[in-house]
């Protein structure tokens, strides 16, 4: 169900769960590394799992949600130890290059540690959000559940692995409830910076009881071992603006794009960035616009923040890429906008692309059974 790109757009991760490198002058798509298999259940639905993979591909985070949904099995294994479907699990992977004494060899997947489990709470569907460091060591975990938080684990360094949580739990505002909106996912979305010490939380169900959404910043102090905010919460607007729909960080986490619904159903992005004087997140530019009623978002930012790639998701699927202007201080559409089939229900970022504006932005977008590289 999930698609995501490497930060370089060459290599991309899909379904149940395959990553392919893709030859830039050719588009022609290579598997790197071995399957990753599921149980193959016949109740699979479209929360059944995801991936993500890191900024150079090496590392890549792979989701079962569990209630009742089928769990990923390690290769190896021949279907033993699959997880209790109740709680939902993340396994990390790092990508093993091939042994350059040995002909036949091949680039192989490699689990890091034990899978980092749930607790178990009814429907906490443990595994989205999920967010991974640059380098894999340090992921950020959310749930169903508007009582579970989100929580950090960083991999330790040891023989074996081990998988241990960074600082508290992170609870934030809880978000309500979302039993009313069947369409929505989760309360919580969640993105981290590329070391893995800023972590970003959409919450969109929240801010008193008018969903006007907000997002919490959060930086570790490894003086006291915690999670401290990092400035003021980012709030919503207005009532009903689910404003934390998605939250994409820059890599130094110094820049945040946020994506809400908005009053009018058309669709939101914000860009904010901190500043170090006063230690508030101040917009950058103006919002973006969906210009459709209905058309939400997937939003990206690019390393240094002032490249934002959004798309539009629902009914006609199109994207636009936006480049921050720094004389007229505002955003600009870079190249038109990007059209795409209707209802396109996944589409990926190459979020380091170069920022010239004749390089092509590769999106891969999944419909059915067939998957797609557009490029534009």
């Amino acid at each position: 169900y999930s698609l995501h790109t490497s930060d370089t757009g060459k290599v991309m991760g899909s379904g149940l769960t395959r990553v392919f490198d893709i030859d830039q002058s050719t588009g022609r798509q290579t598997q790197v590394g071995q399957d990753i298999w599921g149980r193959g259940s016949s109740d699979l639905t479209p929360d059944h799992s995801m991936a993500v993979i890191s900024s150079d591909y090496r590392w890549m985070a792979v989701c079962s949600l569990g209630s009742g949904w089928a769990g990923f099995v390690r290769p190896g294994t021949g279907g033993e130890g699959w997880f209790d479907p109740s709680e939902g699990e993340v396994t990390m992977w790092e990508l093993n290059e091939a042994d350059a004494s040995d002909p036949v060899s091949l680039p192989h997947w490699v689990e890091m540690g034990e899978p980092i489990r749930g607790e178990i709470i009814d429907g906490e569907r443990f595994g989205f959000p999920v967010s991974i460091s640059n380098r894999g060591e340090v992921v950020a975990v959310g749930s169903y559940s508007p009582d579970s938080g989100i929580r950090v684990h960083v991999n330790e360094e040891t023989s074996p692995r081990v998988w241990t949580l960074k600082g508290s739990v992170i609870t934030g505002e809880a978000p309500l409830r979302n039993e009313r909106i069947e369409t929505l996912p989760p309360g919580w979305w969640v993105s981290l910076s590329d070391d893995g010490n800023t972590v970003a939380l959409g919450t969109f169900l929240k801010n008193s009881a008018n969903l006007s959404g907000l997002v919490n910043v959060l930086q570790f102090d490894p003086s006291i071992g915690d999670w401290l905010p990092r400035g003021d919460p980012i709030k919503g607007k207005s009532a009903s603006d689910f404003f934390g729909l998605s939250v994409d960080l820059s890599n130094d986490g110094k820049t945040i794009v946020v994506e809400e619904l908005g009053v009018l159903g058309v669709g939101l992005i914000s860009v904010f960035e901190f500043n170090e004087v006063s230690s508030q997140w101040n917009q950058l530019g103006s919002d973006l616009s969906g210009y459709l009623l209905d058309s939400m978002f997937q939003c990206r930012i690019t390393a240094n923040g002032h490249r934002v790639f959004a798309v539009f998701a629902i009914d006609n699927g199109y994207a636009c890429v936006f480049d921050y202007d720094e004389q007229l201080y505002d955003w600009r559409v870079v190249g038109g906008i990007i059209e795409g089939p209707k209802q396109i229900l996944t589409l990926a970022l190459v979020s380091a692309c170069p920022l010239q504006m004749d390089q092509c932005w590769q999106l891969g977008g999944q419909l059915g059974g067939m998957k797609m590289i557009l490029e534009a």
